[in-house]
């Protein structure tokens, strides 16, 4: 996990300002201890952690639509299904988190 030991630094320095949420979608991170999980994010999960989403801020990494994928799927006149990244960003725009409050680092 990116930054891994500095993020838990600030978790630790800020426990009532900043939290640490790891969500692993292939491997079981349960034996890490809390604040790992299993699978995908949901709206309903997230919303558990977004108690106001005009000062939330979001951090996350994952897969994306690659451009290659977008072109495919144009010439083939479909559009192209969504991965990791598309669904966080449908979350939170569902919750109505900012575009500018949303950081991501894509890969494809």
């Amino acid at each position: 996990i990116i930054l891994h030991d500095q993020l838990k630094a600030l978790e630790r320095a800020y426990p009532d300002r900043f939290q640490f949420i790891n969500m692993v979608t292939r491997e079981d991170p349960s034996y890490l201890g809390a604040g790992y999980v299993k699978g995908r994010p949901t709206a309903e999960f997230t919303r558990k952690f977004v108690h106001d989403p005009s000062t939330v801020r979001v951090y996350a990494c994952g897969a994306a639509i690659t451009k290659y994928q977008k072109e495919a799927a144009k010439a083939q006149g479909v559009e192209p299904q969504g991965r990791f990244m598309e669904s966080v960003e449908a979350i939170l725009h569902e919750l109505g988190v900012p575009s500018a409050h949303f950081k991501k680092e894509e890969f494809g």
